[in-house]
């Protein structure tokens, strides 16, 4: 992020809303939540941090010297279907600390009975009987306890790995030591891209708890707990009806952050442009997917024919093994294409500069603005077309795409 630019101003010129939203500044209002929850002076240390949008509030935990009971069963029951389906009960004393918890109230609201932290509450922190922590073994490294949201769908993926991102450089954690724990309950949801993406960022490991889990009576002298799912920091209202017009320096880094650890190397020099046409299939989801365009492979022959010397690349995700491989796909393309869905969200990758054309159809009008907001964050040029149906006029796509193709002409001629 320390090479990025300020965020642009949104459409009302107003730079310091763009900041606190998207900027650095998003980190200092951030901090301000924090809040203790031990009334003594111990060894044991927490430290919670609260995020807020209309729908929920959001806790993440800094803990420092405490024992996690995550060696015991505490799934009610496994699923390899979507979080939601999944049920987890967790036990009263997943957390035991050296000091007594805090009941804290924070504008009305019962922290005890919060409902969107990752794994605890204040009421089940246990208090050590003796006075202090009992550990058979102890994790010198930070541990960051993951609870993904959808390990199927690409977009909360990006949201999980993002809130992350964003927990660990408002706690100056180096990535590369840190492990991740996952422990929701998707079994059977690992060996997947997305899931490969996790090893690429973090060096340190990623643990599944259901097959690897910590020793008894395990301490961790450092370990994060993650926010609730779902939405990430850019996200909140899920992008509908909520036009964002920032350039965001942290999304901008953690772009620039991915990629660098994935070691993908960006030109500027390019002879050929590349259009990525995002082939909406049904891929990881157990959801039987919509908005599939009947006609695509007539779509397809008709930008190639228009633009002879476009590099047209029909992409679709199942068709890679990696999200590495899947990412380096994104990094190259000028032009993403697609029907608003989950793919679109790779091109978080592209280069700023690019164009991002979103098809609208069925059950998603242009309301929906979770890939201008992206596209707005990262730098992008985004087009929508909408329409009703299924089958979608090849000259409609065809209008849009020489409209982008004539941008980036002017743009390489310039620069």
């Amino acid at each position: 992020m320390r090479h990025e630019g300020p965020p642009r101003n949104d459409v009302n010129g107003n730079s310091n809303d763009c900041d606190e939203k998207y900027g650095p500044e998003m980190f200092e209002i951030w901090k301000a939540t924090a809040f203790e929850t031990c009334t003594n002076e111990s060894t044991s240390k927490i430290t919670c941090y609260l995020r807020y949008d209309e729908a929920v509030t959001r806790r993440m935990c800094l803990l420092s010297n405490t024992k996690i009971r995550l060696y015991e069963p505490y799934y009610v029951a496994s699923t390899s279907n979507l979080s939601s389906e999944a049920t987890i009960k967790m036990q009263n004393d997943i957390l035991a600390a050296d000091c007594a918890p805090f009941e804290r109230n924070y504008n009305g609201i019962d922290e005890r009975k919060m409902q969107f932290d990752s794994f605890f509450h204040v009421d089940k922190f246990e208090a050590s009987r003796n006075g202090d922590l009992q550990c058979n073994h102890t994790v010198l490294h930070t541990v960051f306890w993951m609870w993904r949201w959808d390990a199927t769908n690409a977009y909360h993926f990006l949201e999980d790995v993002t809130n992350t991102f964003a927990s660990l450089a408002l706690l100056d954690e180096d990535p590369d030591q840190v492990e991740i724990a996952i422990y929701d309950g998707m079994q059977g949801i690992v060996n997947n891209p997305l899931f490969t993406f996790w090893s690429e960022l973090f060096p340190k490991g990623v643990r599944i708890i259901r097959n690897n889990p910590f020793p008894s009576d395990t301490c961790f002298r450092r370990s994060i707990t993650n926010m609730y799912g779902m939405r990430s920091h850019f996200t909140e209202f899920g992008g509908y009806k909520t036009d964002a017009f920032c350039s965001s320096p942290i999304l901008k880094g953690f772009r620039d952050w991915a990629t660098d650890k994935m070691h993908f190397k960006r030109t500027n020099h390019v002879k050929r442009f590349t259009l990525l046409f995002v082939s909406r299939q049904q891929y990881l989801s157990t959801r039987k997917i919509a908005r599939v365009l009947v006609n695509e492979d007539t779509i397809l022959e008709t930008i190639r024919s228009a633009f002879p010397l476009l590099n047209v690349i029909r992409f679709r995700p199942e068709n890679y093994t990696t999200f590495k491989e899947q990412v380096q796909i994104a990094v190259k393309a000028n032009i993403m294409v697609g029907v608003h869905g989950a793919g679109l969200v790779y091109s978080r990758f592209m280069s700023p500069g690019s164009h991002l054309i979103e098809v609208f159809m069925d059950d998603r009008s242009s309301a929906n603005r979770h890939f201008h907001n992206i596209a707005t964050w990262v730098d992008l040029r985004h087009h929508a077309i909408e329409f009703m149906g299924k089958v979608l006029p090849p000259e409609d796509i065809v209008k849009v795409i020489g409209n982008a193709m004539k941008e980036l002409d002017r743009k390489t001629t310039a620069g």
